[in-house]
């Protein structure tokens, strides 16, 4: 998922968190689920799907995507578990 080298995924991420401005949640869901999940890091796991949660409306062109990132965010920490962590 991150090309075996999880520095390198990590960077990628947060170039496209930047570059979106955090208000593509589906890029914090990938991250979450491909990041986090492979590196076993439950802190920001948690962190980035909250984040989504919590995301106020952002507009018209992301409102699509940001919704069932949502929707998958709050599946993903139900599911949350010893399978995952």
């Amino acid at each position: 998922a991150m090309g075996g080298n999880p520095t390198l995924g990590k960077q990628f991420f947060e170039e496209a968190l930047e570059k979106s401005d955090r208000k593509n949640l589906m890029i914090h869901f990938q991250y979450a689920r491909t990041y986090a999940v492979n590196t076993q890091n439950k802190e920001l796991f948690e962190k980035l799907l909250r984040e989504i949660i919590d995301a106020p409306d952002l507009g018209p062109e992301t409102r699509l995507p940001n919704t069932i990132a949502r929707v998958r965010a709050k599946l993903w920490l139900e599911k949350r578990g010893p399978t995952l962590f």
